[in-house]
């Protein structure tokens, strides 16, 4: 069984082009999804993160 890569806040920005600030803004909103917490440490698996990125080009060429 293969365990699922986590993300560190910098892995995010640096996938997704946000900064820290719209990144937990948008976790605020409910518009992106909400890092996990191990420790003190927050991290997100890169499934969410890359259905995320799915999610919002999907809505981004509806409009």
């Amino acid at each position: 069984m293969q365990t699922e890569r986590q993300l560190r806040l910098p892995d995010v920005r640096h996938m997704i082009g946000y900064g820290t600030t719209k990144i937990y803004e948008g976790m605020k909103n409910g518009t992106f999804p909400k890092g996990r917490k191990d420790g003190r440490i927050t991290y997100w698996l890169e499934s969410e993160i890359q259905r995320w990125i799915l999610e919002t080009a999907e809505a981004a060429s509806k409009n």
